[in-house]
């Protein structure tokens, strides 16, 4: 009987760190073992190809591409070989729980009509210890019917973990090849994330509750070494151009258009631009908004950061209060969404972030994106002195954001004396991974670490 099931993982020198060969025996060890797999060799030149054609395994077949390409064309050559029903697209840093094939496929086959589906994760450093048990609390297996998941995404940037997931072979090509006709782009991330989009358009997409995969964090992760936010800007501007005239999104658009917005606003103040081109790029933004919504639909938590920006900067736009109002009615227990309408809140109210901490004098900021600068300008204006930012991303090490220094988490042990607190930035809820991560690198009982949202 042919398998149903085909996985393809794709792999570029991730044979010396050890990573490519756990992942491979996460794979070979699964209880469901009616699966094909396809390692996709993106032209490494490391042992990566020796190393795979020795597995005695006859489920294992070895594609190399013969130059280097992105990691799109590289899924893609795989797929089209599957006969396949179902394919997942997996990655050579993760490492499958052994159940993790057999709830996909009991997934998949009770609910038919899921285009495809994910499962929650744990996050594990690279020493495979894990740092942070699952990535979302949930009691529940949940199921996104057409649209519904691209409206989660943009209100709650509730992320399906892609390397979980297990695609309906057809659809993906489909939805993949259509994709390639329109996009330039060379970032993996951004790609995946708009197919999962188009893919919602077609039908439901869904989500085990139970952590499945083990995700590796490392600095050598592909995501950290790219700028995710232009990548990010195209993937939008793509879709929302595709997309003008769906009846399907006709009440969602908005959303997705303050989120378009919102990078932007994160491009503006991360370049090395002066502050009055600063300011008059993001008044431009503000308008563009106002002048774009309609009656209660500038109620977007995506926009807000753009708002707090303008209320630090003392620009003259303000969110009415009926607006913030109905924001603040949604549910929302945690979370950055919540978080910025507290930070919102505070604003109207003139009061500051570090309202709490009147004696601090040095901080220092982990992360250097939108957050980062917005917390560094409440620091200013608190005349509270931002010494670094801290981040793992080599992309970003020795830029500047809002004149403060971008620099590596390596350098945190040697400047501790120096620093009153060490302010989270992040947005989504990894606190405890994080702070994990970090202490690695202090070496020390080193306990000054907030969270910014904890500062609320």
């Amino acid at each position: 009987m042919e398998e149903i099931l085909t996985l393809i993982l794709l792999t570029h020198n991730r044979y010396k760190s050890g990573f490519l060969q756990s992942s491979i025996k996460a794979i070979l060890k699964q209880t469901y073992k009616r699966f094909r797999l396809i390692v996709a060799d993106n032209h490494s030149i490391d042992n990566t190809s020796n190393f795979v054609l020795s597995l005695n395994d006859e489920r294992i077949t070895y594609l190399r591409q013969p130059k280097r390409t992105d990691q799109t064309t590289n899924a893609l050559c795989a797929a089209t070989m599957c006969t396949s029903k179902y394919i997942g697209i997996v990655h050579d840093d993760d490492i499958m729980e052994k159940k993790f094939l057999e709830k996909q496929i009991k997934f998949l086959l009770k609910n038919p009509k899921i285009l495809c589906s994910s499962t929650n994760v744990k996050y594990i450093d690279e020493n495979s210890q894990v740092i942070q048990p699952r990535l979302y609390n949930l009691n529940k297996n949940i199921i996104f019917p057409k649209t519904v998941y691209i409206k989660k995404y943009f209100e709650e940037k509730f992320w399906l973990p892609t390397p979980t997931m297990i695609y309906e072979r057809d659809t993906y090509i489909e939805v993949v090849k259509k994709s390639q006709k329109y996009m330039k782009l060379k970032h993996w991330p951004g790609r995946d994330i708009n197919d999962i989009f188009n893919i919602n358009l077609l039908g439901s997409v869904g989500i085990i509750s139970e952590p499945l995969l083990r995700y590796r964090q490392h600095y050598r992760q592909d995501s950290r070494m790219i700028n995710q936010v232009d990548s990010m800007k195209q993937v939008l501007s793509l879709f929302l151009n595709q997309n003008k005239k769906n009846k399907l999104l006709k009440e969602k658009l908005h959303i997705v258009y303050g989120f378009f917005l919102r990078m932007e606003l994160q491009t503006i103040l991360l370049n090395d631009l002066k502050k009055q081109k600063k300011l008059m790029r993001i008044k431009l933004l503000l308008t563009k908004w106002e002048k774009y919504h309609h009656g209660n639909k500038n109620c977007v938590d995506a926009i807000l950061p753009l708002y707090i920006i303008a209320y630090l900067m003392k620009m003259n736009y303000t969110l009415p209060l009926n607006q913030l109002r109905l924001l603040c009615k949604r549910h929302h227990k945690s979370g950055s969404q919540l978080a910025y309408r507290q930070w919102l809140c505070l604003r109207l109210k003139n009061r500051n972030l570090f309202r709490n901490y009147p004696n601090l004098k040095n901080i220092a900021i982990f992360g250097s994106m939108l957050t980062a600068y917005l917390i560094i300008e409440e620091a200013i204006t608190n005349r509270i002195k931002v010494i670094h930012c801290y981040d793992s991303s080599p992309s970003r090490i020795n830029k500047v954001i809002n004149d403060v220094r971008i620099i590596s988490l390596e350098k945190l042990k040697k400047n501790l004396k120096g620093i009153d607190l060490l302010v989270l930035s992040n947005e989504q809820d990894q606190e405890i991974a994080i702070k994990k991560y970090i202490k690695k690198y202090t070496q020390t009982k080193f306990n000054r670490i907030i969270s910014w949202k904890d500062l609320l």
